[in-house]
Order: C-alpha cells, then sequence, then structure tokens
C-alpha cells in the first residue's frame, strides 16, 4: 500500500470541501428585478424620453436622474439615439 502523509489527506479535503462550497455559494452580485435601473431626463418637463447617458446630445438643459420605472409611469418614452 502507498504511504500517505497523514497530513495531506485531511488538507486535501478540506480543499475539495471549501471548492464545491463556493461554488454552491450564490453570487456576490445581483440580478433580481430589485436592482433599480437609472435613466435621464430633461428637468425642464419639455422632453418627452428618458436617456442611458446625460450626456445624449439629444437632450437640453439641467438634467434629472430617475428610476426607468419611474420614467415610464410619468409618460417619457425611451430616446430613439439611446435606445438603437
Amino acid at each position: 500500500m502507498i504511504k500517505i502523509n497523514k497530513r495531506i489527506v485531511p488538507i486535501a479535503l478540506a480543499v475539495c470541501l471549501t471548492v464545491s462550497s463556493a461554488s454552491a455559494a450564490a453570487p456576490a452580485y445581483s440580478t433580481t428585478a430589485s436592482a433599480k435601473s437609472y435613466v435621464y431626463v430633461a428637468a425642464s418637463g419639455n422632453g418627452a424620453c428618458y436617456h442611458t447617458s446625460k450626456n445624449c446630445s439629444r437632450m437640453r438643459g439641467r438634467v434629472v436622474k430617475k428610476t426607468k420605472k419611474a420614467a415610464k409611469r410619468q409618460g417619457y418614452r425611451a430616446c430613439k439615439k439611446c435606445y438603437r
């Protein structure tokens, strides 16, 4: 029979258990529905679109950051340049 060092077996077992439990754990980042998506709208209230970037060339004036859900609820639609 092969002679095995008595220290190697427990260490190998611990490594195997750590690797298998780490792969079963939940990811550190969240992609659930609770993650909010933010968009930008013109603060003047005259605009009809929400934008992915506050620097979109189609947006003028002061910018307000809102959730995408709130912007849609307030009647804004997606900017055709930002969402192509």
